[in-house]
């Protein structure tokens, strides 16, 4: 299937595609922007929305300054949608790579997620979640998920979402109803707290987190000293390139 297509149909699924971007990370924006042409999209397409991710003065209450923007801007994305009377979106991370079969998995997923009732999908199964078919699988409330480098919401989940997270985040962390924390750990306690929102996953996945820099978390040796940090990058980038002509 050409890549033209592919995004076409993404489309026909998703109302719009976010992609959270800090300004201050032209490099991921590169290579996310790779990312997409394997699909023949681009940031020309309305519906591919680059989103420019919050970069607080500082952390308050939240483990790293990193953390408090993360989740400002997965926040700040529900209420975008909603604004925009969006039905369903996919919000990537500017560090997701579609897996190397993506044009091989991704049609009988999008058909599949086209035909259910779903109120958030997840792009990749947790650690340990093992059920006992293939292709899409719902994911039980009381099992938690990481990393949001790739998922889909709706317009009622996100009318859920929203003010719960809102809630968790004008909270002190450790917080008994759940404090500041991070986003993934706060959409685990949304989703505890509602558990009739239906969430799928694809068992096989449709993107993974590249390696980077983290925005979030403090640095890696391998990222602070000077010798090592250009050679660190030069490796990372070499990485996206050869992940990504697999598709060419």
């Amino acid at each position: 299937m050409n890549r033209e297509l592919l995004g076409r149909l993404l489309l026909s699924v998703f109302d719009a595609i976010y992609v959270i971007n800090l300004v201050s990370r032209p490099d991921r924006l590169r290579d996310i922007k790779v990312q997409l042409s394997r699909l023949g999209l681009s940031f020309n397409d309305p519906n591919v929305i680059l989103f420019q991710a919050s970069r607080p003065v500082s952390s308050g209450d939240f483990p790293t300054r990193g953390t408090k923007g993360c989740f400002e801007s997965h926040l700040a994305i529900l209420r975008d949608l909603e604004t925009r009377g969006l039905n369903r979106v996919l919000i990537l991370e500017d560090d997701a790579d579609f897996s190397s079969n993506i044009d091989e998995i991704l049609f009988p997923l999008l058909r599949d997620l086209s035909q259910c009732k779903w109120d958030m999908f997840l792009g990749y199964p947790p650690d340990g979640f093992r059920p006992s078919n293939s292709g899409l699988a719902q994911l039980p409330a009381d099992v938690p998920s990481v990393k949001l480098h790739c998922y889909g919401v709706t317009k009622d989940a996100a009318h859920l979402a929203g003010p719960f997270l809102e809630k968790i985040y004008m909270r002190p962390g450790g917080h008994p109803l759940g404090g500041a924390m991070h986003v993934d750990g706060a959409y685990n306690w949304f989703r505890k707290a509602y558990p009739d929102v239906k969430t799928l996953v694809s068992m096989t996945p449709i993107a993974h987190q590249r390696s980077s820099k983290t925005d979030i978390h403090p640095l890696s040796w391998f990222d602070r000293w000077p010798i090592l940090k250009d050679a660190t990058k030069s490796l990372r980038r070499l990485r996206v390139a050869l992940h990504s002509t697999k598709l060419f």
